[in-house]
């Protein structure tokens, strides 16, 4: 006979939210609108002080590109802003380190 293992299952990537497309739900579609809104605001602002339109419309263009791709989720349910959070956070905790003391040479 055959013994059976005994196996732990962790599922990865289960969805909390809906998402109405791959990685991106209802809290990231109001994450990008406002940075659109933030990005216009400060294109139009640097449209008035400079008279350029290429500057203004890179402005508009890449705040909320940059902000599409640090909010959008990938497989394992994890955003680039997660994982800097995961980061920073980690850096703030205490550490321990054991420390033996050997008899000197």
């Amino acid at each position: 006979m055959e013994k059976q293992k005994d196996t732990l299952y962790i599922p990865q990537g289960i969805k909390k939210e809906r998402e109405y497309f791959n990685g991106i739900g209802l809290k990231e579609i109001k994450i990008i609108a406002v940075s659109f809104v933030i990005a216009a605001g400060i294109a139009a602002v640097m449209y008035v002080l400079t008279k350029i339109q290429v500057i203004a419309f890179f402005i508009a263009l890449f705040i909320p590109s940059g902000t599409y791709m640090g909010v959008i989720k990938d497989d394992s349910n994890v955003s680039a802003i997660d994982l800097i959070r995961f980061y920073v956070k980690d850096s703030r905790t205490q550490k321990h380190y054991p420390y033996v003391a050997k008899a000197e040479l």
